[in-house]
């Protein structure tokens, strides 16, 4: 499935605040479950930017969590149907642009 997006990836949390800086993305998916730092807690760090917490989140998950609008902006759950992922990455870019 091609949707004409762009991917930046990063292998943990650690990495994607790294990328992040270097590469302003105009969206943000990530992983529940990562070595090191989980998404939620990437998400908390993203959050308490003030660069950076302007960014749509989507947390991509198998456990399940409660909405937190504060935190992310969106919860896909696994495993994700990667077409409705899509229409979930168009509506957060289509709001924020």
């Amino acid at each position: 499935m091609s949707e004409g997006f762009e991917v930046i990836t990063a292998r943990n949390g650690t990495e994607a605040l790294l990328r992040v800086q270097q590469q302003w993305p105009d969206l943000i998916i990530t992983d529940y479950t990562m070595p090191g730092m989980t998404g939620l807690d990437l998400c908390k760090r993203l959050r308490a930017s003030r660069a950076m917490r302007f960014i749509p989140i989507i947390l991509y998950t198998g456990v399940s969590l409660p909405a937190d609008r504060l935190l992310y902006d969106r919860i896909v759950t696994k495993p994700a149907d990667l077409y409705e992922l899509a229409i979930q990455i168009r509506r957060l870019l289509t709001a924020n642009h």
